[in-house]
């Protein structure tokens, strides 16, 4: 992939984290299209108890099969992660607790895919990408610890070798990343102050 194909994907990216946060839902079903069947995973308005299968067949994808609106997502690497958007999409939509346990799995298909970030900088900016979506779907420390990693992984791999466009990167992920982490502290139980 070049450069401009990347950064395309990188704002296709931002854009869609951005309606995911502000609850646009039905923008984003514009601008991914998936052509798979989600109905058997969300058939029941309020549990998913009665569709193990279908869930376990919907995370066993290696390759799932989606198109973006406005460019060409033919890395396995980036369709995977924005599978993965729409999965969360899907289930913070359907808005139940029985719903919401399912992104326990989705943490889990995101960690088997992540990219190595040493292998190269296209790696090292979608490992940030993917720990920034699993910082979102995941709470607390957890979450805190997802965007850490991904600061790290900005600080150690890119901003070395960075140009103006990884600085551009750079600079508009660590915002995302202190946001995540805002989020995250949000996520804590209440402290109750003991006598």
């Amino acid at each position: 992939m070049d450069e401009e194909e990347i950064r395309i994907l990188e704002q296709i990216n931002a854009k869609i984290d951005v309606l995911i946060d502000e609850e646009r839902y039905s923008e984003i079903d514009k601008e991914i299209i998936l052509d798979i069947d989600l109905s058997e995973c969300f058939k029941h308005p309020n549990c998913t108890k009665d569709t193990e299968s279908a869930w376990h067949k919907l995370l066993s994808r290696d390759s799932p099969s989606l198109q973006l609106r406005n460019a060409k997502a033919s890395n396995d690497e980036w369709i995977r992660l924005f599978y993965a958007k729409m999965l969360r999409l899907k289930i913070q939509q359907s808005g139940t607790d029985c719903y919401f346990n399912r992104l326990d799995q989705l943490v889990n298909y995101l960690e088997k895919y992540i990219p190595n970030p040493h292998d190269n900088i296209e790696k090292a900016k979608l490992s940030v990408l993917y720990l920034l979506e699993l910082s979102a779907i995941t709470l607390t420390y957890e979450s805190m610890g997802f965007s850490e990693r991904a600061r790290r992984v900005i600080n150690d791999q890119i901003d070395p070798q960075a140009d103006k466009n990884d600085k551009n990167f750079t600079w508009f992920y660590e915002r995302l990343i202190s946001f995540n982490n805002g989020i995250a502290h949000l996520t804590f139980p209440p402290q109750t102050a003991t006598p």
